[in-house]
């Protein structure tokens, strides 16, 4: 939110599927390549999907992160909102995109959806 960036990790759904597996290695992975070694606080903004956020398996992996002795984070906040109250930017940007992408009839590769995705708005990265 500091930025005003928007990263989307994208992939075929033929490659893996969706779930809570999937998304904490996009979270691990962003905090790992975005985030300095002296940051001391996390706070996470989440939305209430059951299958993908709100489980034990992003509990665990955000527990696993703050175990680690190679970062200096000694507090996790991870922020669910209530159903239908999630009215972050980064909602509105997804949505920006969404109704660019619906513009197009068909999409024949990856490189196509994400070159759609960065059009629709200059803040997103990939």
């Amino acid at each position: 939110m500091k930025t005003g960036k928007s990263v989307f990790y994208s992939y075929c759904e033929g490659v893996a599927n969706k779930g809570p597996n999937e998304v904490g290695t996009f979270v691990l992975d962003y905090i790992k390549n975005n985030i300095g070694n002296d940051a001391e606080e996390l706070h996470l903004f989440s939305d209430g999907c059951a299958g993908q956020n709100r489980n034990h398996a992003m509990i665990r992996i955000l527990l696993s992160l703050a175990a680690e002795q190679n970062n200096n984070i000694k507090k996790i906040e991870y922020y669910i909102p209530k159903r239908s109250h999630s009215f972050l930017p980064n909602n509105r940007m997804f949505g920006t995109a969404k109704r660019h992408i619906r513009k197009n009839v068909r999409l024949y590769t990856p490189a196509e959806y994400e070159n759609l995705i960065v059009e629709a708005n200059e803040k997103f990265e990939i």
